[in-house]
């Protein structure tokens, strides 16, 4: 999925999840529910927790196109795993954000 924000491409998204988990999950309709929401209220699927790894890389010219930008223009990386309920893994997420257009906050609690 490539996001917009006022008509300008910001992130660029894979989800993958088991789709014996959530039979029939590519035919609804998404755009105005959040994937959680749609996992817990038609699969019974509760995320729980995640596990989230951000890194730096640049844009190839596939993805520059698609972003607006130059190859080489830096872009942030984004892989999460989920987990359900008894620590199945539910969802692998891969995203490419912009590095001109995102800045991330950590909040560390011990």
């Amino acid at each position: 999925r490539l996001r917009y924000i006022n008509d300008e491409p910001i992130v660029l998204t894979n989800t993958y999840l088991p789709s014996h988990l959530v039979p029939g999950l590519e035919k609804m309709e998404l755009s105005q529910s959040s994937l959680y929401e749609v996992l817990e209220k038609n699969f019974n699927v509760v995320i729980t927790r995640g596990r989230r790894i951000i890194g730096a890389t640049v844009a190839n010219e596939y993805q520059a196109g698609l972003f607006k930008i130059k190859s080489g223009d830096p872009l942030i990386v984004i892989n999460n795993i989920t987990y359900s309920v008894n620590d199945v893994p539910i969802e692998y997420y891969h995203g490419l954000y912009r590095g001109d257009r995102n800045i991330f906050e950590v909040e560390m609690i011990r």
